[in-house]
């Protein structure tokens, strides 16, 4: 189901003219909290900078529609999403993820819901399909290239030439054959095109195996490989034997489309176009030889069989190395997957943070450490910091985004965990300068924080010649700061605290920016007791200094 899905949103985006990068897409996609459901697919389309809209749409106002769109559809088995194209004649091309249905508009009112999320291009969206189209477009030169290769090295009237070409042909099929086995989405729905075709079926059957041991796409891959080495190494001396063994491998092909007709009673459309490579292969053999019967001569050497032995066992060797590595990096994007979608499930932070008891902020106001945004936002981050601190550096570019993305919505501050004994540390030197730079004004103060985290150079600070003198009176506001941390447990950094709340260790930090939407809609209540909280703590606090 997974791949089916995201295959129909592969669709939609590319048929709406829509560049992207398919495999981000099938990350965010699938690792959603909430998906198969249409806000999944929403999100995930925000996420990547694509403007859409998910609505509620009445059946007289479909007609509007001239773009393609995904719908939900009501079955007997619940709900069904789809893409949907509009066509002439009060037509609408329906696609499952599995195969296309052409239905006529009445049939497709009665079935759907009024639901459905339609998707725009920008400008931005434009260029980077532009872009994809160039980089796809560059991939054809790929066989252009060895079709002109082919033709320099062989005659092209030579039986080596064709015969290599098909070779190269079947080596992508076997790959792509590798591919079906693996669950790609693009390959599985050419394998499924009709109800009677399925590559997976035939595949995992005894069939699919020679000697019930060797998968088909492993020999399919190594035999075609094999020939094409032959063939451009040896060029025509290959046909003293290699059409032999082509004639030899026609009862294989025999037995294969037996099983599949009559015992699988399935077809596997790659495995057939593999057949026909192979029948193809013969029958320019027994062409040749009509033509040229002086080539038929079967002189096989010792030397010949130990040459081509070792030649099919590196490839072996080879094709097993690659089959390896298909499956780590499927296996790897699998897990990439769950792990992302365990980091975003809200169903699963939410409840544990609203338990969560909120750490006091006891810190007087004058002692505050540098902010973004002011103490009203309705989500409150307060960042345990150290300049020196590489986590730290790493993880400050993901405060500027929730900054830029939610100036009004989120406030930032952050506070230092550093050595307050005296200003010899370097991590207390910068720490003061950073909350000195704040005080004298806060757009500054900000720039120079941000500035030093994306670019921390203890050298360029040295330059500066700093008096001590200059940062003693940011002293007290370091030991506050730390004081304030051993207090509540907080000794390390980088340290995330969310409305008072610290954000769990068994996430990165950076996880936060999946949950931002949800605690936006969950907190709006209960900051309004926090901060009348801190107000009146700090009323008391300033009345008491």
């Amino acid at each position: 189901m997974q791949n089916k899905l995201f295959h129909i949103a592969h669709k939609l985006l590319s048929k709406n003219g829509i560049g992207f990068a398919p495999d981000i897409l099938k990350q965010q996609l699938l690792s959603h909290p909430d998906f198969p459901s249409l806000a999944a697919f929403s999100d995930t389309f925000t996420d990547m900078g694509i403007e859409n809209l998910a609505f509620q749409l009445q059946p007289t106002d479909l007609d509007s529609l001239e773009q393609p769109y995904l719908a939900v559809l009501q079955n007997e088995g619940g709900e069904q999403l789809v893409y949907a194209e509009p066509t002439a004649n009060n037509h609408i091309w329906i696609d499952d993820g599995q195969k296309q249905k052409r239905w006529d508009k009445s049939y497709f009112l009665k079935v759907w819901g009024g639901r459905l999320l339609a998707v725009e291009a920008n400008d931005e969206n434009r260029r980077t399909k532009k872009e994809t189209v160039r980089r796809n477009m560059s991939m054809f030169f790929l066989p252009l290239g060895l079709i002109g290769f082919c033709i320099l090295w062989f005659h092209i009237s030579s039986l080596a030439y064709w015969q290599c070409l098909l070779c190269m042909v079947g080596i992508s099929v076997a790959i792509t054959l590798w591919q079906a086995e693996q669950g790609n989405a693009v390959v599985s729905k050419f394998c499924n095109i009709s109800a009677s075709t399925s590559c997976d079926a035939v595949l995992k059957s005894p069939a699919g195996k020679l000697l019930g041991k060797l998968p088909l796409t492993f020999v399919v891959f190594t035999y075609f490989s094999w020939q094409t080495i032959s063939w451009l190494l040896w060029k025509n001396a290959g046909a003293e034997w290699i059409p032999f063994i082509q004639l030899l491998v026609l009862p294989v092909t025999m037995y294969t489309l037996w099983q599949q007709a009559f015992v699988i009673k399935k077809w596997c459309p790659l495995c057939l176009v593999t057949t026909a490579i192979l029948w193809m292969q013969a029958l320019i053999s027994i062409i040749h030889f009509i033509f040229y019967p002086q080539d038929v001569v079967l002189n096989v050497e010792i030397l010949q069989v130990l040459t081509h032995t070792c030649l099919i066992l590196l490839i072996t060797l080879g094709a097993l190395e690659l089959q390896k590595a298909i499956g780590t990096y499927t296996k790897q994007e699998r897990l990439s997957i769950e792990n992302l979608a365990f980091r975003r499930n809200y169903h699963l932070f939410l409840p544990w943070y609203k338990e969560q008891e909120p750490i006091p902020d006891t810190l007087n106001k004058v002692h505050k450490g540098i902010h973004a945004n002011g103490e009203m936002s309705t989500i409150q981050l307060i960042v345990i910091t150290n300049p020196l601190c590489e986590a730290c550096q790493r993880i400050h570019h993901v405060w500027e985004q929730l900054l830029e993305k939610y100036h009004e919505e989120i406030s930032i501050e952050w506070r230092f965990y550093v050595p307050t004994d005296n200003l010899n540390d370097p991590r207390s030197m910068i720490s003061a300068w950073l909350l000195k730079q704040w005080q004298d004004g806060s757009d500054a103060g900000l720039s120079a924080l941000h500035k030093w985290y994306q670019h921390p150079n203890l050298m360029e600070f040295d330059k500066l010649r700093i008096a001590k003198i200059e940062l003693e009176p940011m002293l007290k506001k370091l030991q506050a700061h730390g004081n304030w941390c051993k207090e509540n447990n907080l000794n390390q950094t980088p340290i995330l605290l969310v409305n008072g709340r610290r954000f769990p260790n068994w996430y990165m930090q950076e996880d936060i920016i999946h949950f931002i939407e949800n605690l936006l809609e969950s907190d709006e209540s209960s900051l309004n007791i926090i901060q009348a909280e801190r107000m009146n703590y700090h009323g008391v606090m300033l009345a008491d200094t």
